[in-house]
């Protein structure tokens, strides 16, 4: 994952994980915030690879959110509510695993 525009001044961040995960970015630099002021956006770029020794056919399916949307914000003001839990879940269920 790495920051487009503006450019970063940080290392892209790279993770190696198994099985489900859920990976959240977080940009509170001022640059971020100042472009964003200015252009309206902060541009990302993020890249999934299995890795080498996989040999079973693997799907990849990966949601994006914007972090100020009205709508996150809301729901981040309700008591129950757990990010990391509520995401695992999401994506449980939609790729069809019901447990």
């Amino acid at each position: 994952v790495r920051r487009l525009q503006p450019p970063s001044t940080v290392p892209e961040l790279k993770l190696w994980k198994v099985g489900q995960q859920v990976v959240t970015v977080e940009d509170m630099s001022e640059e971020a915030a100042s472009f964003t002021r200015d252009h309206g956006y902060v541009q990302w770029e993020a890249r999934v690879a299995p890795s080498a020794s996989l040999r079973i056919p693997t799907r990849f399916v990966a949601f994006v959110e914007d972090a100020a949307s009205k709508q996150l914000t809301e729901a981040h003001q309700q008591e129950q509510c757990s990010w990391g839990k509520s995401w695992k879940a999401f994506n449980q269920q939609h790729q069809g695993d019901r447990k």
